[in-house]
């Protein structure tokens, strides 16, 4: 018996193993028809494969920066937490510093999750919560609503935005037609035109937001002229930017003297002085410095 297998002989293995055997083409007649069929395939995958690697990609890229995003946005949540609990417990008592905080819990400044601070501010029968009051419950002067005003645009007659909303009066935006007034009275804004009284109603209406932040935010006495001063500032750099401001840092830190100078700092945009902020720094300035 000899070595040989027994499998059918394969034509290639013949083609290449046989000398004077026939050439690719001749045993397998078909073999440039093959050639382009493959071809005409090859590119498919590869721009398929290209889309699909490139997609991948993206979306991780995009899920880094999302997880990134959040990891900052949690990280700056946790620093804004931290300094709020620094500067209300500093110099007082843990009971103290805990009816301080939980100022801020009820006022949604900051989350009592686990009840952890309600239940310290409670530990001590000696202190009553419900002197637990705002260190300062102001409304804007007729003072403050003039230096606002001066540096305000009034605009009577509806001015239309880019995206189809307007504005008017002292840059109130008109979100629906009709407003419910801090007086209690309600305000038709359908029209294409308002009264002066009424710009004055809507901008007392505009800074209810931003008397509250001041209020609720600063955790020492303010007298009118200082408050009427943090009004102007806070209606123009807004309610978040100055919850994260060195003003606020420095008047919750005691250190009401070097406002003015903060506030002066605070008159560059894009690299560039604004003389207009300039003014307006001043005239706050001019307010804060006031006895009364």
């Amino acid at each position: 018996m000899t070595g040989e297998s027994n499998r059918p002989s394969n034509p290639a293995d013949n083609a290449a193993n046989s000398a004077g055997s026939a050439s690719l083409g001749q045993q397998y007649p078909d073999i440039e028809e093959r050639k382009i069929r493959l071809a005409e395939r090859l590119p498919k995958f590869s721009i398929l494969h290209v889309i699909i690697t490139g997609l991948a990609g993206l979306s991780g890229a995009l899920a880094v920066a999302f997880i990134s995003a959040k990891k900052d946005l949690e990280y700056q949540e946790r620093e804004h937490r931290h300094k709020i609990i620094e500067q209300a417990t500093q110099g007082v008592s843990p009971q103290e510093g805990a009816q301080r905080l939980l100022f801020f819990v009820e006022a949604g400044i900051l989350s009592d999750d686990t009840g952890e601070i309600r239940r310290m501010a409670e530990s001590d029968p000696v202190l009553d919560l419900s002197n637990l009051t705002q260190p300062n419950n102001h409304t804007t002067s007729d003072d403050g609503l003039a230096i606002l005003k001066r540096f305000i645009a009034l605009d009577l007659s509806k001015k239309l935005l880019d995206d189809g909303t307007h504005l008017v009066g002292y840059n109130h935006w008109v979100l629906d037609d009709y407003v419910n007034l801090t007086n209690g009275e309600v305000l038709d804004l359908s029209r294409d035109r308002i009264t002066q009284d009424e710009a004055d109603a809507l901008l007392k209406h505009d800074l209810a937001i931003v008397e509250k932040a001041v209020n609720s935010h600063v955790m020492v006495p303010l007298s009118q002229g200082q408050f009427d001063a943090l009004v102007s500032f806070v209606a123009n750099v807004g309610p978040v930017a100055f919850g994260q401001s060195d003003v606020l840092q420095a008047i919750n830190r005691g250190q009401l003297g070097d406002v003015p100078d903060l506030l002066r700092a605070m008159t560059i945009v894009d690299n560039i002085p604004v003389q207009t902020l300039k003014q307006r720094r001043a005239f706050e300035v001019r307010l804060w410095n006031r006895k009364l």
